[in-house]
């Protein structure tokens, strides 16, 4: 029998397998492109590593792959579709989405779970984007 922890953790390494590959081809907006630009590469996929680290910020990823400046973050999203700040909060509510309904984890574990450092800013974020309260979604959502 699986521990929350251990149910929480299958649920992200799920949610992060089905993410895109930068292989897998470029946003609709760079339809002359090829591939994606080696920084850019590199940049992604350290997001998806670390996607649910609570040191995941567009600073710690600037340094940790060397890329700076605003060319690199429109780069991005011409490849991804979003900026690298969007990216990493899209796939953070997303992934939390899949735990509020999956699992039997409370709030504050899955505020933690997917790189959030407060419940505040998880229940924060979580609003903005879903115009409601990860626990109401969470009734409304339920199997």
């Amino acid at each position: 029998m699986h521990s929350k922890y251990d149910e929480i953790q299958e649920i992200l390494e799920d949610y992060k397998k089905q993410l895109m590959k930068p292989e897998d081809g470029l946003s609709v907006k760079v339809p002359a492109r090829t591939e994606w630009p080696y920084q850019i590469v590199r940049a992604y996929n350290f997001i998806n590593q670390y996607l649910f680290d609570s040191r995941m910020t567009v600073g710690w990823l600037r340094e940790q792959c060397r890329v700076n400046g605003k060319s690199f973050a429109a780069q991005f999203e011409l490849c991804t579709g979003f900026g690298p700040k969007q990216y990493i909060l899209q796939h953070r509510i997303e992934a939390s989405k899949q735990l509020l309904k999956h699992s039997e984890a409370n709030i504050t574990q899955i505020a933690l779970a997917v790189g959030f450092r407060s419940v505040s800013a998880f229940c924060n974020a979580f609003k903005n984007k879903e115009n409601t309260r990860p626990a109401r979604w969470r009734e409304l959502n339920q199997n």
